[in-house]
């Protein structure tokens, strides 16, 4: 490691951490106004973009993530050799009086330039040894933490990154088929379509309603209670906010396991809102959705997909 500390800091304190009693401050230091990552942004960008948040309540374990609702998060890990050093500049850019901070890549160069995986505005959150499942946790610690627990692994061969990025969140076109009129049975006659620019990263269900776009059919029973309707709000165990996926799975999650329990049974096309997170690849691209796709079928069959 090639590392740099700066002890100087600002005289006014602010609250990095919001919801500690404690404050981190600041560290003085002249950032390079070049871009430091892919985005274009400088190490100046990236920490006014970054916030502490608590993760655990009982053992008040906190977190780094993204205040600008325009950047998201991306996990990275990479196994760089270590012999004779991975080659990350560290510069820790602020710190509290608990061993709280927020430490990120500078420079990159040496086996971690070669291994091409950490870049520079990285901020670490695991250390250790893959192999011998040896981690520690560095994530929202300040300088010293970092390197003591890197430390810890000097003699290792290589050495296991996490690392958490900032991300531009890329735009993905999503076109919604909706009900537009409906025959005597109740089945949809005509469907209508309209098409949002939603954020790589957003829960379906969520930008669903916020885009005022049909989630529910009152008529559609219940997974967990099967006897019922209506919906459990957005917690994946009723099953009823049902999309059919027409075109653009790939820039949709793959289902989960609770997903697929539920949809068992159900066409594979078919995918539960509240599940599934629009551009989990990050990356722009086009959607086309159903809403309620149960609304063209004259009957619904819960766990079966004939008819469909």
């Amino acid at each position: 490691f090639c590392v740099k500390y700066f002890a100087v800091f600002f005289p006014l304190s602010f609250s990095f951490l919001k919801t500690a009693p404690h404050k981190l401050r600041h560290e003085f230091r002249l950032f390079s106004t070049e871009p430091e990552n892919d985005d274009g942004l400088s190490l100046e960008d990236i920490f006014r973009r970054l916030k502490v948040d608590i993760l655990g309540v009982d053992d008040g374990a906190v977190g780094i993530e993204s205040r600008d609702p325009s950047y998201g998060i991306e996990i990275v890990k990479a196994n760089i050799s270590n012999n004779p050093g991975i080659g990350l500049e560290l510069i820790e850019v602020a710190r509290g009086s608990d061993g709280r901070g927020l430490v990120l890549v500078g420079k990159v160069g040496g086996n971690a330039l070669e291994d091409q995986t950490i870049r520079s505005g990285d901020t670490l959150t695991y250390v250790g040894n893959e192999m011998e499942r040896k981690m520690v946790r560095v994530e929202a610690q300040d300088f010293d933490s970092t390197i003591s627990a890197v430390a810890q692994f000097k003699s290792s061969d290589r050495l296991t990154v996490v690392a958490k990025r900032l991300v531009k969140r890329q735009p993905v076109e999503v076109s919604f088929e909706l009900p537009e009129s409906y025959k005597e049975d109740g089945t949809v006659k005509d469907w209508t379509g309209k098409a949002y620019e939603i954020l790589s990263g957003s829960n379906l269900r969520n930008e669903m309603i916020r885009f005022d776009i049909p989630v529910y059919d009152k008529r559609t029973k219940r997974f967990d209670q099967p006897y019922a309707t209506g919906n459990c709000g957005g917690e994946g165990i009723c099953g009823t906010c049902f999309v059919e996926v027409k075109e653009g799975a790939e820039y949709l999650s793959e289902k989960d396991r609770l997903e697929q329990m539920v949809m068992k049974g159900l066409p594979v096309r078919w995918r539960l809102s509240c599940r599934t997170i629009v551009g989990s690849i990050n990356k722009p691209g086009k959607v086309t959705l159903r809403s309620i796709p149960q609304n063209a079928y004259k009957e619904e069959k819960k766990r079966k997909t004939e008819g469909f």
